[in-house]
């Protein structure tokens, strides 16, 4: 695999016209409010939820989307750069959340607050992932938990799962790289403008993604990356 500028774009990876579930719009708009739309008020949201019961703030949280959970899930996945389906860590954030409200009267009220519960949750289905992969549990409706890796990267469904753990369980810096050149499609010279370069550390970085998803093994690694280290 050869990362070169005239490409513009890496050739590995979904289309900016074939986007899975990991990359879908969240539910509830996450733009930027303009003067045609109502600031969203998150802090008199988490106020109006202050002293009830984990069952009533999760039962109000859950219909009606009064703290616009799911967009937040989604956006805080995208920044942190995991493959995950947004549909499962909202599901954990919402219990989360619930449970935090009422334990953590004088905590939640802070700007910080929510982000750190949803950092919670991601790290709640990463971990369940790892613990059931360990376990040796089959992985449930792989095809639609793990749609990237089995409808982009053909993954066996039954790889899937092991897939996602290796890919999230490396260190930030590839993960955006991969994120950003492979599952967003974006031009190979923005991305490098992203604090990714050099160009020679960028396309390792992919390499050690495509390899840990299963794409490649380690001596296909060595003789693409190989090539590149030759005068």
């Amino acid at each position: 695999m050869t990362l070169s500028m005239d490409e513009g774009e890496a050739s590995w990876g979904p289309s900016r016209t074939s986007r899975t579930k990991q990359s879908a719009p969240p539910k509830q708009d996450a733009l930027p409010a303009t003067n045609d739309a109502p600031v969203f008020d998150l802090a008199g949201a988490l106020a109006r939820l202050a002293g009830r019961p984990a069952s009533e703030v999760l039962a109000r949280i859950s219909n009606g989307n009064p703290l616009n959970l799911y967009a937040q899930v989604a956006q805080r996945i995208r920044e942190t750069y995991f493959v995950l389906d947004p549909d499962r860590v909202y599901e954990k954030a919402l219990l989360v959340v619930a449970v935090g409200i009422e334990v953590e009267a004088r905590a939640f009220t802070r700007p910080e607050w929510l982000l750190g519960r949803i950092d919670r949750a991601i790290r709640l289905v990463l971990d369940k992932d790892s613990d059931e992969e360990r376990s040796g549990v089959p992985p449930e409706n792989p095809e639609e938990h793990f749609a990237l890796f089995v409808e982009a990267f053909f993954i066996d469904p039954s790889l899937a799962r092991l897939s996602s753990i290796r890919l999230n369980g490396l260190e930030e810096r590839i993960r955006k790289g991969f994120f950003h050149l492979i599952v967003e499609g974006r031009p190979l010279e923005e991305v490098l403008e992203m604090g990714l370069a050099p160009i020679e550390r960028l396309q390792h970085d992919i390499l050690t993604a495509l390899e840990a998803i299963g794409l490649i093994d380690e001596e296909g690694f060595d003789e693409l990356f190989g090539q590149e280290q030759e005068p």
